[in-house]
């Protein structure tokens, strides 16, 4: 089971992934008419390659620790750069029992296990 989320857009937000280079991306997306539509799949495509082409780079295994603005002062350089730190991701938990009774599995294949400890 999938369900694609369709969101409605404010022109204000259909104009600025229009900046953002949506056209390019998606030909059929416009900024003309009543009801304006994109996918979240389709947003985060376009603001993701957006920031590739813009120089970004995307990483696995890390969360976001901290951003910096670009520095005011003269001294900054021609081009100001925002700054981003990261960190490791840290481990998942071991799972309570709780979380093990409600444990999801989405291919609903095979038996479920338990990593609770039999007191019998």
């Amino acid at each position: 089971f999938s369900r694609v989320n369709i969101l409605t857009l404010w022109s204000q937000t259909a104009d600025d992934l229009l900046g953002f280079g949506a056209r390019v991306f998606y030909p059929r997306f416009t900024n003309l008419g009543d009801l304006l539509h994109l996918g979240t799949r389709e947003i985060q495509l376009v603001l993701l390659k957006a920031a590739l082409l813009f120089g970004a780079r995307a990483e696995y295994g890390v969360q976001l620790a901290a951003v910096q603005a670009p520095s005011s002062a003269p001294s900054a350089g021609p081009r100001p750069v925002w700054n981003a730190w990261i960190v490791p991701r840290p481990p998942k938990a071991a799972k309570t029992g709780a979380e093990a009774a409600v444990e999801f599995k989405p291919n609903k294949t095979g038996d479920y296990t338990s990593t609770t400890a039999n007191n019998g």
